[in-house]
């Protein structure tokens, strides 16, 4: 149990470094295209937006039974979507 007490706080750190890892070049990158910066704005805006809208609810109001479906149909599609034309807008730019 103590091990897991010690794990628990790095696990997020590490899967941030991850996400870094692979997006990082792509945004950085002088020949990235539309469609890989609009997947790359998609992904990692539509994963914050996602879980945020699926853990924000347990952790502010643990008894409700609906909060996690606020993530799965709201805050999830609505930031994937923005993050697709963010990544559009910032490609346009760019170039």
């Amino acid at each position: 149990m103590g091990y897991f007490r010690l794990i628990r706080p790095l696990l997020p750190f590490a899967c941030a470094a991850v996400v870094l890892r692979y997006t990082w070049p792509i945004a950085a990158s002088e020949q990235a295209g539309l469609v890989r910066s609009a997947l790359v704005g998609a992904v990692v805006t539509g994963g914050i937006g996602f879980a945020v809208g699926f853990f924000g609810p347990m952790v502010l109001d643990p008894g409700s039974p609906q909060g996690p479906l606020l993530g799965i149909f709201v805050t999830g599609p609505l930031s994937l979507l923005a993050g697709a034309v963010g990544g559009a807008v910032f490609w346009a730019k760019r170039r």
